[in-house]
């Protein structure tokens, strides 16, 4: 009687965080300001595809439980007018859409630090105010984060 072969297949085994219930708030932060997904690796290489497919699930578990800020819609929108000035820059070739572009792209850099980065420790510290204990800011998640933000706003 002849045995089947078994094949020996590596299969790629790693971890990434999954969701906004067990992605740290800090990652996520970092992940905006620099679109570097490898910061969702726990442990392993996924691939790119595996990588933004991960993301995407999250980002869409995000908007459907947290929603938009008014900022981040601000932001976007100020994105959008960017987009349109550099079409026009296109295809008029008017030196002023440039300059336009300029301004528009400093003051998208200057808010993105500013809401990501600095919103972020500020948050913390009245969270930790508000409520009467310390919170670890390496480890607070997404959603963990913006319960408390709710929770604050609500009084």
């Amino acid at each position: 009687m002849r045995w089947p072969r078994l094949l020996s297949r590596k299969h790629s085994q790693h971890r990434t965080y999954t969701g906004i219930d067990n992605l740290p708030q800090i990652i996520w932060d970092k992940i905006h300001k620099t679109a570097d997904l490898t910061l969702l690796i726990k442990e392993g290489k996924p691939s790119d595809e595996e990588l933004q497919d991960v993301w995407t699930k999250i980002y869409d578990e995000f908007i459907k439980e947290i929603g938009l800020s008014s900022e981040f819609i601000a932001l976007l929108k100020k994105k959008e007018k960017l987009h349109s000035l550099r079409c026009k820059y296109i295809i008029s070739r008017k030196r002023v859409f440039l300059t336009q572009i300029e301004i528009l792209e400093d003051s998208i850099k200057r808010t993105e630090e500013r809401e990501f980065v600095d919103r972020f420790r500020e948050n913390v510290v009245e969270i930790e105010r508000f409520m009467k204990r310390g919170i670890n800011a390496q480890e607070i998640t997404v959603a963990q984060y913006h319960s408390y933000l709710k929770r604050m706003s609500n009084g």
